[in-house]
């Protein structure tokens, strides 16, 4: 069809769909991240903000249920993507306050923070039979205190 031709095939008209759809749920992610103060909260109840979010959102999980497999991770963690951009957006400011803060380790680069936490998302958002209460828990245990680590 025509449409495809607009967006380089049926996998770019899904990956523009996917990043439209990632927009408006960012906006709703920091919305809920604004209420927390400490970085440790923001992390865990902005990470799973992203997953509520996204798990709720109908035409979001279709689309990243039924994108070829191999694709997806490039298209979530790939630094040169939208999807990254926008999500960087999203949460520099909040790696930049922690650094200042004390409350996250300044030798752990921007980069290597979003792919850890995009990966920890894209995990938990593919395991719907892993509840919200679960997460979290897992979040406390093993995810915030690696980004709180000493300086080296």
């Amino acid at each position: 069809p025509l449409i495809y031709k607009l967006f380089d095939g049926r996998q770019g008209l899904t990956d523009a769909v996917i990043n439209y759809e990632l927009q408006q749920l960012i906006e709703q992610q920091a919305a809920c991240m604004k209420r927390h103060g400490r970085f440790k909260r923001i992390l865990i109840e902005g990470a799973l903000a992203g997953i509520e979010l996204a798990r709720n959102d109908e035409v979001m999980m279709s689309l990243l249920l039924h994108s070829s497999v191999d694709h997806l991770p490039a298209l979530l963690l790939d630094s040169s993507q939208p999807a990254h951009a926008m999500t960087l957006g999203l949460w520099k400011p909040y790696f930049d306050r922690a650094r200042e803060a004390g409350e996250l380790a300044t030798n752990i680069s921007d980069d290597d923070l979003m792919e850890w936490l995009m990966s920890i998302q894209y995990l938990f958002l593919m395991r719907e039979e892993v509840d919200l209460g679960r997460i979290r828990e897992l979040l406390e245990i093993f995810v915030a205190p690696v980004f709180n680590a000493p300086r080296r």
